[in-house]
């Protein structure tokens, strides 16, 4: 699941001026910022491989979390875009068991949390499947300069009496902007609609 409008968002952030306040290549755990055990980075960017597999017997699972730091909205800022440059697989099996695997890239603002992107893949009796995808995700939201903003990567498999299931998962490049510089308060006004709170 991606942001909403985001034909709209593309035209808007064409006409608006940006520039780049916070910026994250994952090469190492960026300062302030928490992961689990199975984050790792890496020249090419952070990441995640994780694999739950149960022969028999009761559900085992696998969940692993990337915290930042929270970071507040400097003055002048009324909007920000986050860009997320990733890619991600998930694959798994199930004899006679069930198998699942979700990724989920969260944006809390002062307390509210937003979807930048999720996914999920599940596997029941005899079912073998796999979901991949790379991309781009853009997604715009209005703030209050002294806004905090705070973002979480959230990585998870599970499975089943005779299950298994895998999540790849690759962070390459995070960056908040500030995507309204010189819009008029009536062009913004017409955006905000677009993105119901």
């Amino acid at each position: 699941m991606r942001c909403p409008a985001l034909s709209a968002l593309l035209w808007i952030c064409g006409t608006a001026s940006a520039y780049t306040m916070w910026s994250f290549d994952f090469a190492s755990l960026p300062t302030g910022w928490t992961a689990t055990s199975q984050w790792q980075f890496t020249p090419l960017g952070a990441v995640l491989d994780i694999t739950t597999t149960v022969p028999s017997g009761p559900g085992q699972q696998d969940d692993e979390f990337l915290t930042s730091n929270q970071m507040t909205i400097p003055a002048g800022v009324d909007t920000i875009v986050v860009v997320l440059e990733h890619d991600y697989s998930m694959t798994g099996w199930a004899t006679n068991g069930y198998a699942n695997a979700s990724l989920e890239a969260t944006l809390c603002i002062s307390g509210v949390d937003h979807t930048l992107v999720s996914d999920a893949e599940s596997w029941g009796f005899k079912s073998p499947a796999t979901a991949d995808s790379r991309d781009t995700e853009t997604c715009i939201f209005p703030v209050t300069p002294g806004d905090w903003i705070q973002l979480t990567f959230h990585g998870h498999t599970y499975a089943v009496m005779g299950g298994s299931a895998t999540l790849e998962w690759s962070l390459f490049l995070l960056e908040v902007e500030d995507g309204m510089v010189g819009l008029s308060r009536s062009t913004w006004a017409g955006i905000k609609a677009l993105f119901p709170e």
